[in-house]
């Protein structure tokens, strides 16, 4: 731990480097040397970062909690609500519109009054008025007309 006369020493700087290529974001801590204060703070940043999960049921039948980050695209399939990651799928007990107040806004996106997508994982956004969408997934889905108004508002800013 830093004495208050070290903490003063001790400056922060924080610079942001921004490239495309860079999903999902990154953090980088430069330093000399790992120290214990150092550690505690990627501890720290981890546990922030990764605070949100959402609990699903696994096609095993077990309950898992799954990072926000990690999800994909929520959907509906068949009467249920289905959860998508890179490794598998899952089945929620939420409705679709309790998902949207729980998700970060900034994160998740409404295509449709049954499917939220992860904003980092839209590849190609096609602004025609039938709203294609392909996901980092290679899969492709529609934007509703209800929802095509607000994505337009956000996308042509």
């Amino acid at each position: 731990m830093l004495n208050l006369s070290e903490r003063q020493a001790v400056t922060m700087h924080v610079t942001f480097n921004l490239k495309a290529s860079f999903i999902p974001p990154f953090i980088t801590i430069n330093a000399p040397a790992e120290t214990p204060e150092l550690q505690h703070l990627a501890t720290n940043i981890s546990q922030l970062t990764n605070s949100q999960l959402i609990a699903g049921i696994s096609p095993r039948g077990t309950r898992e909690l799954v990072p926000v980050n990690q999800i994909i695209r929520i959907h509906t399939d068949a009467k249920h609500v289905v959860m998508e990651t890179k490794a598998t799928s899952y089945t929620l007990t939420q409705r679709i519109y309790q998902l949207k107040q729980l998700l970060p806004s900034d994160l998740f996106l409404q295509l449709s009054s049954g499917e939220l997508v992860n904003r980092q994982h839209i590849r190609h956004f096609s602004l025609t008025p039938s709203g294609q969408v392909l996901l980092s997934t290679g899969a492709t889905t529609f934007v509703s007309r209800r929802c095509m108004q607000q994505i337009r508002k956000e996308f042509l800013k």
